[in-house]
Parts: structure tokens; C-alpha cells; sequence
């Protein structure tokens, strides 16, 4: 059962390596009977958006409002003491809290 998927999976990759891949020169035959059979089409080449002066854009930046600035976030208090209102006393490798 494996070697016949082994076997058919190795006989579809060869197959589909051997697919036919057109020329150059066909595929700009073809490329020009496609147009040949097309019709030609106006395009339009206004402008997408109109011509400003760029006096006129600096003028708009200039009214637009400032962005104010972010309010300051606040910092936890890292000492346990001062966050308390205490002072920290250290003995050694100890320590504590006092008024």
C-alpha cells in the first residue's frame, strides 16, 4: 500500500513537471490577439485629486490645533516606609519601619 502512494505520488510530480510552458514569442502573439480582439477604450487621465498651491496647504497646517501634551503618570512609591509617612531603619541584615 505505501510503495503504490510512493509510487503514484512520484509518477503525478514527473507529470507535472512535464507541463508545456509557451515560448516568447508565442506569448506576445497571443498578447496581441488578445488586443486585436478587445476594444481599444478611452482612459481617463484627469487628475484623481485638483491642483492646490502649497502656500494654501501650509496655511491649512498651520490652523490645525496642537496636540497637548500626555498628562505625567504616577510613579508607585518603591519604600514601604515612605509611602507610610515612616523612616526605614536598617540593623544588619534587618530592617524596620520607625517614626
Amino acid at each position: 500500500m505505501i510503495r503504490t502512494i510512493a509510487l503514484l505520488t512520484l509518477l503525478a510530480s514527473t507529470a507535472a513537471a512535464q507541463q508545456y510552458i509557451p515560448s516568447e514569442a508565442e506569448k506576445v502573439a497571443a498578447l496581441k490577439r488578445a488586443y486585436e480582439l478587445t476594444e481599444p477604450r478611452a482612459v481617463k487621465t484627469d487628475r484623481i485629486m485638483p491642483a492646490v498651491d502649497p502656500s494654501e496647504v501650509n496655511a491649512i497646517d498651520r490652523q490645525t490645533a496642537p496636540t497637548p501634551r500626555p498628562k505625567p503618570v504616577k510613579v508607585a512609591e518603591t519604600n514601604t516606609c515612605t509611602r507610610h509617612g515612616l523612616r526605614k531603619v536598617v540593623t544588619g541584615l534587618n530592617w524596620r519601619c520607625r517614626k
